[in-house]
Formats: structure tokens, C-alpha cells, sequence
């Protein structure tokens, strides 16, 4: 019952925000993910309603792995945004700029300043946080509510977000970021001290892993090293990118995962006292295909909201549609198992 809508690229929208590089998740999507074994069907999550996956789909072995985990973060989707359907669409495109994430891949390799002077990061499960930085002291500034510290029904303050903690250089050129877990994460600024690409992560045993990246500050090359970084122990090169349709992810040993992704765009005309305006839409890549060594055939479809609709893979074989859950402008959509 809903229009095809898109994620455009123009000045009437596009302010080039810093927020848009990637949002906040919400309360629920944080808590999801630290409430494994209470999925309904092993696939919705019951505190928000929506889809809950994650996927590995490479491991790179060596001395030290390296593994490309993928997840999926579900947009909290409102059912409508404006009474006028021209409106609507535009509201909507804003909306996703600011909010669509869907399946992810090593989001912790970067980290920025919002407009607030707060500083964004992602952990590795996709969760989004924010932190305020003084005297050398971070402090939590997202919101704590629905974050614990279990994993499945395990109690640990290893899994616990409110024990991330930062330290930013005064010049801006560096940000260190201690993880639950015991990592180190080593970032380096890459646009005016704003934005920050991860270069190394030491890990709880002391080797590490080193991120390369090419000119445009893509990722194109992870190396596992022992605590010297002297030896390489295992590689992963990644080729392609989402916006162009496809990522390819090769081990030094040969082994391959490819994705393959959907570019939806659409032209809309919005009508004014000044005439017609014309805008294309370019929504943001939706992964449908996957082969890698697990499985070769992974298949995904999305609805007209750009909602996970269909999944065919080694794990799971499942259809679910979306009901509108709410009223007002609290009204939005949650899945339900066809």
C-alpha cells in the first residue's frame, strides 16, 4: 500500500550533515543485541519488533583470523510522514538519510564529531554510540536505557557498552577507543580532525589487526600481525563498493565472499506556486545476493520501504510482511512471520 520511495542526493535535502554518515540506533536495537536467546523464532526481536541477524560469512585463519561478520540493523520505520504525498516522499528521504543502516560490515572503522561536539562511534555489532570528551575524560552520552550486560545468560562487564571508554588527542590527530572486551582501537583524523578511519586494533592478546584504505578512505585491506606487527599472519583484501553494486572479499589463501547489492532510484516532481521541480532519488544499497564458503546461494528481497522482506539462506528460509503498529505520529511498521 505504500509508494516506492527513494534516498536522494541533492542540495534541496543533501546539507551535507555530518549526522549523515551514520545514526544513532535506537535503545531497542542496542538491547537486542545483548538479549540473543530471546529472539521469537530465532528472527524478531520482541523489544522492537523487527529483524535480528547476524551473519559470518569469511574467517581468514592464521596465527591470529580474520573474520568478516556482517549484521543486519532494522530501520525503525514510521508509517507515514505527511498528510501530502509529495511531502511524504521528501519527508521519507530525509528520514533514511538520516536513520537507514540495514546490513553492515566492519562499521567500527570509523568514527566522527557531530555538530554537538560529540564524538560518534560504532562497535563491531553495529551498536552506534555517542560520548562527550573533557579533560581527557569521556563519559557516555547516549542514552543508557535498554543496555545491560548480558550475552545470552551470561553476566559480564566484557559486554557491557557503558564500559567503552575514550582518549582524544588535544590536536585531534588521534582517538583511542578501549572496548569492553579488552581491545584497543587505534583511529587517525581524515577530514579537519572531524571524521577518524580506524588503523589498528589491539587486541586482548596483543597482536593486532591493521586496516588499509585507498584514496577515497575505503576499506581495502585488513593484516593480522603478532604484537610487533613485525610478521603478517593472515589478509583480507576487499574490492568493490556497495554504491557501485558490489564487494568482493578475498583471504590469502584464495577463499572468496561476494556481495552483490540492489540501486534503487526513482524521479519525483513536487508541484509549487513556481512551477514543477524535478529530484532523483538514490536509495541506499540493499545487499540481495551473498556467496561465500558457507553458502553460495544467500538471496535477499526488500519491500517498497526498504524493509527485509524475504531471506533464502543456509540458516534461515523465511517471508514476513509489515503491519502498522501505533497511532498517531507514533504509528510505525513492525514485522510479522508470513
Amino acid at each position: 500500500m505504500f509508494c516506492w520511495l527513494f534516498l536522494f542526493f541533492c542540495s534541496f535535502l543533501f546539507g551535507k550533515e555530518q549526522e549523515e554518515i551514520f545514526p544513532l540506533s535506537s535503545n531497542e536495537q542496542v538491547a537486542s543485541y545483548f538479549l540473543e536467546n530471546c529472539y521469537i523464532g530465532d528472527l524478531i526481536s520482541p523489544l522492537n519488533g523487527a529483524l535480528s541477524l547476524a551473519k559470518t560469512d569469511l574467517i581468514v585463519k592464521g596465527a591470529q583470523e580474520i573474520v568478516l561478520f556482517r549484521a543486519y540493523i532494522a530501520p525503525y520505520m514510521p508509517t507515514f510522514f505527511d498528510s501530502d504525498p509529495n511531502k511524504n516522499e521528501l519527508f521519507f528521504c530525509r528520514y533514511l538519510m538520516h536513520n537507514y543502516r540495514g546490513w553492515v560490515f566492519y562499521p567500527e572503522i570509523f568514527a566522527y564529531r557531530t555538530k554537538d561536539n560529540l564524538i560518534r562511534l560504532v562497535d563491531a555489532n553495529g551498536m552506534v554510540l555517542e560520548f562527550t570528551v573533557q579533560n581527557g575524560q569521556s563519559r557516555l552520552a547516549s542514552s543508557s536505557f535498554g543496555m545491560c550486560n548480558l550475552k545470552g545468560e551470561e553476566p559480564s562487564g566484557k559486554n557491557d557498552p557503558r564500559n567503552f571508554r575514550l582518549n582524544y588527542a588535544a590536536d585531534g590527530k588521534s582517538l583511542l577507543v578501549f572496548t569492553p572486551n579488552g581491545s584497543v582501537r587505534h583511529y587517525r583524523s581524515t577530514f579537519h580532525h572531524l571524521y577518524w578511519v580506524l588503523e589498528k586494533e589491539i587486541l586482548p592478546s596483543g597482536k593486532a589487526l591493521k586496516y588499509y584504505y585507498d584514496e577515497k578512505n575505503r576499506l581495502c585491506l585488513i593484516e593480522s600481525r603478532d604484537p610487533k606487527e613485525r610478521f603478517v599472519y593472515a589478509s583480507l583484501k576487499i574490492e568493490g563498493d556497495p554504491k557501485n553494486g558490489h564487494v568482493q572479499f578475498t583471504a590469502d589463501s584464495g577463499r572468496k565472499a561476494f556481495y552483490e547489492y540492489e540501486l534503487r532510484e526513482k524521479k519525483v516532481e513536487i508541484k509549487s506556486k513556481h512551477g514543477k521541480s524535478q529530484f532523483f532519488f538514490y536509495g541506499p544499497p540493499l545487499l540481495t545476493k551473498v556467496s561465500s564458503p558457507f553458502y553460495r546461494q544467500e538471496k535477499m528481497q526488500y519491500c517498497g520501504r526498504f524493509m527485509l522482506g524475504n531471506a533464502d539462506s543456509e540458516q534461515y528460509l523465511f517471508s514476513v510482511y509489515n503491519t502498522g503498529f501505533g497511532k498517531g505520529k507514533n504509528a510505525h511498521l513492525i514485522k510479522e512471520i508470513g
